[in-house]
């Protein structure tokens, strides 16, 4: 069975975009918090996928 794409690229672009926006208004920001919901449960609890990017200079 072949997998559909979840990240929703339109998406993930506006994302890009509002952080590249809110780091030119706040140059000293350092980190970004970011959820994205793939699905809405049915039933039963959440299952988390926790994520995380340095970027070395």
């Amino acid at each position: 069975m072949k997998q559909e794409n979840v990240i929703n690229n339109e998406a993930w672009e506006k994302l890009k975009k509002q952080i590249e926006y809110h780091v030119k208004q706040d140059p000293n920001l350092t980190d970004v918090s970011i959820n994205y919901q793939l699905k809405i449960p049915k039933i039963g609890t959440r299952n988390y996928l926790k994520l995380s990017v340095k970027i070395d200079n």
